[in-house]
C-alpha cells in the first residue's frame, strides 16, 4: 500500500493485487470548512502489457456496503493498442455518454 498526501486537505492511498491488474485508490478531501469527502476508484488492467480498460469510481466508498452517493463506471475503448474513447455510465442519473 502506498499513501500520498498532497497537502493538508488531500490524501490518496493506493493498494494493488499481486499481479498489479487491480488498483484501489482511496481519496480523502477536506474543504475549507472542515467537511471531509471520501471517494474510491477501482482501476482494472487486463495484464499482458495492455493498458487500463475499466474504472469504477464510488462516492463515498465502494467497500462500505452502503449505497454510494454516486457511482461512475468508465469503459475504455481501444483499437490497435490505442485508447480512442471512453464510455461512461452514471448510476445516480442513469445517464450514459461516450467521449472520443
Amino acid at each position: 500500500m502506498v499513501s500520498l498526501t498532497g497537502n493538508n486537505s488531500r490524501k490518496a492511498t493506493f493498494a494493488y493485487d499481486a499481479e498489479h491488474q487491480r488498483i484501489w485508490q482511496k481519496n480523502q478531501t477536506v474543504d475549507g470548512s472542515g467537511v471531509t469527502t471520501n471517494s474510491q476508484t477501482v482501476h482494472l488492467n487486463p495484464g499482458n502489457g495492455a493498458e487500463l480498460s475499466y474504472e469504477k469510481e464510488c462516492q463515498p466508498d465502494c467497500e462500505t456496503g452502503t449505497t454510494s452517493v454516486r457511482t461512475q463506471n468508465r469503459h475504455y475503448l481501444r483499437i490497435a493498442g490505442m485508447t480512442v474513447g471512453v464510455h461512461i455510465v452514471n448510476s445516480q442519473s442513469g445517464g450514459t455518454g461516450t467521449q472520443y
